[in-house]
């Protein structure tokens, strides 16, 4: 059945040449809030600039903790706009500090973390704990995982992701990510939301195309995705569309890329579920394809 989510990214803005005001990162939080509250947003994204410009080594907090001036700003924030906030703060566990994707429900819960598993040199320096790897989340927006700028770079992390297959990817980072984030929502087969500095968050798709893009006249990203969707190769597949499409119609899209020789499929009516047109015309998952390719190929290699 068609799973509709209205996401969004938040840009961020800042001065090089000041590296330290949380006026400037609270401001543009607050910003954020007046213009998303009431709209019907069910994910929002925060770069990582709130972590690295507003909140000292000293000031990480615990989830358990009360006040938590940082956890606060933002359980009210997704409380006011009655959506999932993913947020970038700095956690503090068992002695340890972590720079951390924090993911708050619309009623404050925080459901859980994923905390940044390659820091920079740098924030090491600083005390800053690297994390353990992928992390998923069940939410009420699906199985949600992070990336944390840096992190953006190493294969094995995005290699994790595609094994644990979530839903959603929350990239929140002082740099943009490039095509490297094009490449991670493609190998992953999810949806990436990137909250970036300097008006570049973007919205890519399972198919690796960016659907919706930022700019500097407007730092917040926004569109619709759907959750309910299946992402193939052509192989074992292709031949089988057209009668997918004679016998659903308009209940389903097709969209695909020739270049990447892939589909994905989803559902665009209520009553239709995409795993029952999976079963019913045996359509394969790319995961699924391509191990059993491996597995095929290592029985006849000498």
């Amino acid at each position: 059945m068609s799973r509709y989510l209205d996401v969004a990214g938040v840009s961020f803005q800042c001065s090089e040449q000041k590296l330290f005001s949380p006026e400037m990162v609270w401001g543009q939080v607050d910003e954020a809030e007046r213009r998303l509250a009431g709209t019907g947003i069910d994910l929002v994204v925060f770069c990582e600039g709130v972590e690295s410009r507003a909140q000292k080594m000293e000031e990480a907090e615990t989830v358990t903790q009360s006040p938590a001036p940082f956890l606060d700003r933002f359980r009210s924030l997704a409380q006011n706009c009655q959506c999932l906030v993913a947020a970038d703060l700095k956690l503090r566990e068992g002695g340890r500090i972590y720079n951390a994707l924090v993911y708050i429900d619309k009623d404050g819960t925080v459901l859980g973390d994923y905390r940044k598993t390659y820091p920079t040199p740098r924030e090491i320096a600083m005390g800053i704990t690297p994390g353990k790897g992928a992390t998923i989340v069940q939410t009420p927006c699906g199985t949600i995982g992070g990336a944390i700028c840096y992190d953006i770079n190493f294969d094995d992390l995005r290699d994790q992701y595609c094994e644990l297959a979530p839903n959603i990817l929350c990239y929140a980072s002082m740099c943009n990510g490039g095509q490297i984030c094009n490449n991670w929502a493609f190998r992953t087969g999810a949806y990436l939301i990137t909250a970036v500095k300097d008006g570049l968050s973007r919205i890519i798709n399972p198919l690796g195309q960016t659907i919706a893009s930022a700019c500097f006249y407007e730092r917040i990203v926004r569109t619709r995705i759907n959750l309910d969707c299946l992402l193939m190769h052509s192989d074992d597949n292709l031949s089988k569309m057209p009668d997918v499409l004679r016998k659903y119609g308009k209940k389903v899209l097709l969209q695909s890329d020739p270049d990447l020789g892939y589909l994905l499929l989803s559902s665009e009516d209520p009553t239709l579920a995409i795993p029952d047109v999976q079963r019913d015309f045996e359509l394969k998952p790319f995961r699924t394809l391509l191990k059993e390719s491996a597995a095929l190929c290592q029985q006849h290699r000498p």
